[in-house]
């Protein structure tokens, strides 16, 4: 009992700087994350473009048309203006994001009892059948 008024303090203390910390972290991955989530739905393709107000992630449905949309929003004209000024070789299909692998990697786990319970049997019917 006596350990809970400085963990309390400590608690007190760390609180204020570790939501600093995930708000800044949420707005600098969440537009990324967005844009992700947009691409995969339209099938599309992702790139950084850096401009004064800082990293913006556009959406493209395909590598030579217009971007779709911008994570942090842009205005039409300077997304036309971004899209111009974007070399090809930057743009990365949705399934390439670190996204698309992390997805994958949740899949699979998911999938793990399932195939352990499907092992287990192979091997209960296998024994039977020796």
């Amino acid at each position: 009992m006596i350990a809970w008024g400085p963990a309390m303090r400590a608690a007190a203390k760390a609180a204020p700087i570790a939501l600093r910390v995930a708000r800044r972290v949420d707005r600098q991955v969440r537009p990324h994350v967005l844009a992700y989530r947009l691409a995969r739905s339209v099938d599309g393709y992702v790139a950084p473009w850096t401009a004064a107000s800082g990293t913006h992630w556009l959406v493209f449905s395909q590598r030579d048309g217009l971007p779709l949309q911008a994570f942090p929003p842009l205005p039409r004209d300077q997304m036309a203006g971004a899209a111009a000024q974007l070399d090809a070789s930057v743009l990365r299909h949705h399934s390439d994001l670190p996204e698309a692998r992390a997805r994958d990697a949740a899949a699979g786990v998911k999938d793990v009892p399932a195939r352990a319970v499907a092992r287990l049997r192979s091997r209960s019917t296998d024994a039977r059948d020796a």
